[in-house]
This record gives C-alpha cells, structure tokens and sequence, in this order.
C-alpha cells in the first residue's frame, strides 16, 4: 500500500480545500456568489481525486495488499463532504436572493424646490449615532397588513402562501430576517399609530444600528411616532419657491398663452398659502386651462380655496 500512502497526500489537499469553501473563514454571506464557484472547482476535484485513488486501492486489494484504514477514513469524510456540496450547489440560486435583498429601484425624480437645505439637515440627523427613529411631520392609514407586503416583497419572502399567512405568522418571518441584518426602513404619509412589533420590524438601538423614518401630517399625530428619538418639523416654502414650484407644475405653454395668465398664477400661487402639496396639485390641475376665463372660474371657485 506504499503507492495509496504517497497519494494520500494529495488526496489530504484535495479533502481540505472542499472543507474550506464550505466553513473556512472566507465563507461570509457578502462572497457567497465567489465562494459557491470555488465550491463546484474543488467538489469537481475532489470527486476525480476519490474515483483516482478508489481505482488504485481497488487494485492494489487485487495484488493481495490491504486496504489501510487511514485510506478507508479519507474515503469515507471525502464521500460525506461531496454530499453535503452537491446539497448546497443547486440551491444556490436561492439562497443567493434570499440573502441577498432585491436592490432599491431606480427611478427619476422630479427636482426638489426650496427643500434642499431641509434635506440636508434631514440626512444630517438621521445619521447621527444616537438617533435609531426620526419622526418628520409633513396619508393613508398605516395599516399593518399593508407595511408587511411592501416589506415580505423586498425581502423576497412575499408569495401566495405568505400572502395567506396570518399576521403573527408574518411578523415573525420578517423580524427572524430583519433580526440579522441592518436596515433602513421608511414609512411614508403616517396617520395613526404603527405597531412595530405586530409589523415584525425589530426596534432601532445602539447595538443593531438599524434606521427608521417615518412621515406624518402634524405633532399632534403622536401615537405613530414609535419612541422617535429625534424630530424634524418640515416648515412650508418660501414665497419665491413657492412660485416656482407653481411655474413648474403649470408649466411655460399655458403660463405664455395670454398675457393675463402668469398675474392670475400669481394670486391663484398666494392662495395655496406656500403648501407643497396644494401646489403642485393645483398648478398640475391648472395646466391645460388657457383662457383667462378659465383662471377666472377657478380663482372663485371653491376647491381652490385651502
């Protein structure tokens, strides 16, 4: 057997390469994709290293040697670590997204007026250490339901049997993956009171380093705040950006298609009182009138008034 004794060496080589894609420190979720590969080349390996050296036992057992039990050993762990591999290669498709969460979508918006400072301190306070909540009153009900679909699509976990699922069952899938990670989540537009807990969401702290933000219509909304650890009250735009944002939603076609229009603008500007959301809606709505009748009747009419 002193021909299998000197493979054995290399066939040693062989068994711990395959051990070490599989649990050596490399193995971190961030270079799953790069480890999985190294792990098919060196199951590859292993397996052409094991059918090598079982070929020549079996011929040297043919010769009248006998088979040593250090070989029959690597032959065995080498067997038990090609079964764990080839469990874990065809999976790794799924593993990989569910690690791995769906990407933000990218997609173009509209440039913000007279709101650029306020982001900044915005951004500025939400990255301060001690602040894991920010609570920024600027509409729909938060529905628990309705914040754990949006959240089981992101972390890949919302499908028909999900969907079906009962709330409990549903806040204790998100929080065993929220649990491990750290996340920043945004609640947008809140009227009432969220229940982190029934949602799933593991509260922000020191040790998880996880955000929260969340958007609400005024501080009298109190209840949703969730243990805010700082605030941030959105003041209404300056005249001037004001007007520009009106400009922008009417827009120059219907502004230069009578002299008289860009005055009534003005005064139709002043009544939405410097409120983002009545400008916009307002100068969106006003976009196809271009008669000054037209801006005439809305000017009196009662839905303009705020």
């Amino acid at each position: 057997m002193g021909n299998c004794l000197s493979f054995q060496i290399s066939c040693d080589q062989t068994l711990n390469h395959v051990c070490g894609c599989l649990c050596g420190d490399g193995n971190y979720i961030k270079k799953l994709t790069q480890n999985l590969d190294e792990l098919e080349d060196a199951l590859e390996e292993l397996v052409a290293t094991r059918v090598d050296l079982s070929t020549s036992v079996r011929i040297e057992e043919r010769n009248g040697l006998q088979r040593l039990a250090k070989v029959q050993l690597w032959l065995s762990n080498a067997e038990a670590i090609e079964y764990e591999a080839r469990g874990l290669i065809p999976s790794r498709t799924t593993e990989t997204e569910r690690l791995f969460p769906v990407p933000v979508d990218q997609r173009p918006i509209k440039p913000t007026v007279g709101l650029d400072r306020m982001l900044d301190d915005t951004w500025n306070l939400f990255m301060k250490e001690n602040v894991g909540t920010l609570g920024i009153y600027v509409s729909r009900n938060g529905r628990v339901a309705k914040i754990q679909e949006e959240i089981g699509k992101r972390l890949s976990i919302h499908n028909e049997r999900w969907v079906q699922s009962e709330e409990e069952e549903k806040a204790s899938d998100i929080h065993k993956i929220l649990k491990k990670q750290k996340f920043v989540l945004l609640l947008d537009d809140i009227w009432s009171e969220v229940d982190l807990q029934k949602i799933g969401v593991p509260y922000p702290n020191e040790e998880n380093y996880c955000k929260i933000a969340f958007t609400a219509r005024s501080v009298e909304v109190r209840g949703c705040m969730m243990r805010a650890n700082a605030e941030m009250h959105v003041p209404c735009l300056e005249p001037d950006d004001a007007w520009d944002l009106f400009q922008k939603q009417v827009g120059d076609i219907t502004l230069n298609f009578h002299e008289d229009i860009p005055q009534l603008a003005r005064k139709m500007a002043t009544k939405c009182q410097v409120l983002p959301l009545a400008l916009t809606v307002i100068g969106g709505a006003m976009s196809c009138k271009r008669t000054v009748h037209e801006w005439q009747i809305a000017m009196n009419s009662s839905y303009i008034k705020i």
